[in-house]
């Protein structure tokens, strides 16, 4: 196991925090609904561009999934708090 200096561990659990903030302000259920019409109409509307572009909208829809999911805990621990 590696070390953490105090002074590393305080700046990973300050930035994880501001992370935290920050994903807590996106509107993620609307951008996952959004994100799911895209990948049923893309095929769609333009298959050319959806081939292209299917893969990169996976990897951000898995990203905005996790993103969901800690912005789920981080109002759970909020609401923990208060």
């Amino acid at each position: 196991m590696s070390r953490m200096s105090n002074d590393e561990y305080q700046s990973t659990q300050k930035q994880i925090v501001r992370m935290a903030n920050e994903i807590e302000q996106m509107d993620l259920s609307v951008f996952l609904d959004r994100i799911e019409v895209a990948d049923t109409m893309g095929s769609i509307l333009d298959p050319t561009l959806y081939m292209r572009a299917i893969d990169d909208m996976n990897r951000v829809k898995k990203l905005a999934k996790a993103f969901k999911n800690v912005q789920d805990v981080f109002k759970e621990i909020k609401s923990e708090v208060k």
